[in-house]
């Protein structure tokens, strides 16, 4: 299972293979027929099976019964059964656009939901690979960032900041962030990227088992006009203070990844 297109259908009948029925971070909707006529279900399941057969992912036996491929069982087992799942979503428009990745032992698959109604299906060769494509899709800069600015702060400050922005009082954010100790220009970018985003979206990780989420680190990403990204995390937990520094497609990555790495061998540890 990499690199391919899936209709929800496919991944349904493969769900229920599995006697699964919802994702972390997706539920069940998306993966359900529209109509709820009394045969819809079992039609859709129907409709999933075909189209896996003429993909070779349910293939004949020899007795006559249907088995999924090796690969496909694989790549199913970590969608219904992670260890840990990236959730990401940003504002298109009036909607919101979702990229989920979910990690099992040493399988990484990615799942995106494209506006033809088709998901894409992707397998990454690592977690660096895995939380860079995130970074990505709330786009974040390319570029390397081009300050290490970062600053510590309560919530009460974070919520002045964003009552600043939301009123139209950048300038005063940025005053407000240059008496916490960062520069004149670093509170600059950081306060357009606040107010006036040009792209801004969220980064849960989720940490799982059996199919459940049992506790979640959440990553904000803002991108201003000028292509700088600036990252909003609780570096310990929901009641530590917020981190906001200066970030990118890289730095977000990185940070993302050795807090996982870090979570999962404390767990390896204590098991």
């Amino acid at each position: 299972m990499s690199g391919q297109d899936l209709h929800p259908s496919e991944l349904a009948y493969a769900f229920s293979w599995s006697k699964s029925e919802a994702l972390i971070g997706w539920g069940s909707g998306p993966f359900r027929p529209k109509s709820d006529a009394p045969d819809a279900l079992s039609e859709w399941y129907q409709q999933g099976a075909e189209r896996l057969k003429q993909s070779g992912h349910l293939l004949l036996e020899e007795d006559g019964s249907f088995a999924f491929e090796e690969a496909f069982t694989a790549g199913i087992l970590t969608l219904v059964d992670p260890t840990v799942v990236l959730c990401a979503e940003r504002k298109d428009g009036e909607a919101v656009r979702r990229m989920t990745v979910h990690m099992a032992k040493d399988r990484i698959i990615g799942l995106m939901l494209r506006q033809d109604g088709f998901f894409d299906v992707t397998r990454y060769a690592d977690l660096t690979a895995a939380t860079a494509a995130c970074a990505a899709f709330l786009g974040a800069s390319i570029e390397k960032a081009q300050s290490d600015a970062r600053i510590d702060t309560p919530i009460r400050f974070l919520d002045l900041l964003q009552d600043y922005t939301r009123t139209g009082k950048a300038r005063t954010a940025a005053r407000a962030l240059i008496k916490v100790g960062m520069s004149t220009d670093d509170a600059a970018s950081a306060a357009r990227a606040l107010a006036e985003p040009i792209a801004s979206g969220m980064l849960s990780v989720f940490y799982c088992s059996g199919n459940t989420a049992q506790d979640v680190e959440v990553y904000n990403i803002r991108t201003n006009s000028k292509n700088e990204s600036w990252a909003l995390f609780p570096p310990a937990s929901l009641a530590a203070p917020v981190t906001l520094e200066a970030s990118s497609v890289s730095a977000l990555a990185a940070r993302v990844s050795v807090a996982i790495i870090a979570r999962m061998a404390l767990a390896k540890s204590s098991a």
